[in-house]
């Protein structure tokens, strides 16, 4: 074929139209791509949120561009019995990956509602952990026993999900018991104490206030009830658990009860004698 004859055949045209159209794919991503980007500035959306977003827009202008791609050449036919094909095939495996596209929807709707962000510690069942990877698939968290954990999303997306890392503060609680025999105002006093030395060091925010009061009569012991905030960013800062902090009041309570000569008693079972009445 002559070159003059080759920029004036079908088979030159068909090359333009694809150049064009791989071109034109290309700079529609990029143009969605920069929108998409603006618009999570404005409505302030995580990372992890645009990304897959993106990432399914370049899925489907590709396959648009490679169907028309398919146009040009002259193959919609054994594109037309592929599909024909393919449609059985997707029954048949939409079957068997019911699940995996539960997940994925799962996935889906978890982007869009945002209940936590990677970093964020939550509670999903009886699991305690860090999110490190929000996924189409999966959740991924990492324990406070170092385990890694991958969550099926339709699991995370029908649990109750607790997160504790949205709000600046957070409430912990602590149940201290008394002997019977002590002054009640007095083991309160003490608590107190101890807890207005956690607050004077940081570990302990002054609002809301500490709360302590008597919550019930234990078999050995009567029980106090300690509510207390800290400071999330603190423990950061710090690397330290929240535990820690709880584990911290503990042993301040403690040594103000050494110093004011208040028990914490063992458990105890008192016996007593009875004389049956004689029939």
């Amino acid at each position: 074929m002559a070159l003059e004859d080759f920029f004036t055949s079908e088979i030159f045209f068909q090359v333009i139209y694809s150049v064009a159209l791989v071109v034109g794919a290309y700079l529609v991503i990029k143009i969605i791509s920069r929108a998409i980007s603006k618009f999570s500035e404005k409505a302030k959306l995580d990372k992890h949120t645009i990304k897959p977003m993106i990432k399914l827009v370049k899925v489907i202008v590709w396959l648009i561009a490679l169907i028309s791609l398919l146009g040009v050449w002259g193959l919609t036919g054994p594109l037309s019995g592929l599909l024909a094909g393919a449609g059985v095939m997707g029954i048949v495996i939409g079957f068997a990956a019911k699940d995996v596209f539960a997940d994925l929807f799962a996935g889906i709707m978890l982007f869009f509602d945002r209940p936590f962000k990677i970093g964020h510690v939550i509670n999903i069942g009886k699991l305690w952990g860090i999110v490190e990877d929000i996924g189409l698939r999966s959740t991924k968290i990492k324990t406070f026993d170092g385990k890694f954990v991958t969550i099926p999303n339709t699991k995370v997306a029908g649990e109750m999900v607790a997160n504790v890392s949205i709000y600046e503060g957070r409430r912990l609680e602590l149940v201290v018991g008394v002997d019977y025999d002590t002054n009640i105002k007095k083991a309160k006093s003490a608590i107190e104490k101890a807890a207005k030395r956690l607050v004077r060091e940081k570990k302990i925010n002054p609002e809301p206030p500490v709360k302590v009061f008597a919550d019930g009569f234990g078999d050995s012991s009567i029980n106090f009830k300690v509510l207390f905030w800290y400071n999330p960013e603190y423990t950061k800062e710090h690397g330290l658990w929240f535990t820690e902090i709880k584990a911290e009041l503990m042993e301040a309570i403690k040594q103000e009860f050494d110093k004011s000569g208040i028990v914490i008693p063992y458990p105890q079972v008192t016996l007593s004698e009875r004389k049956r009445k004689k029939v």
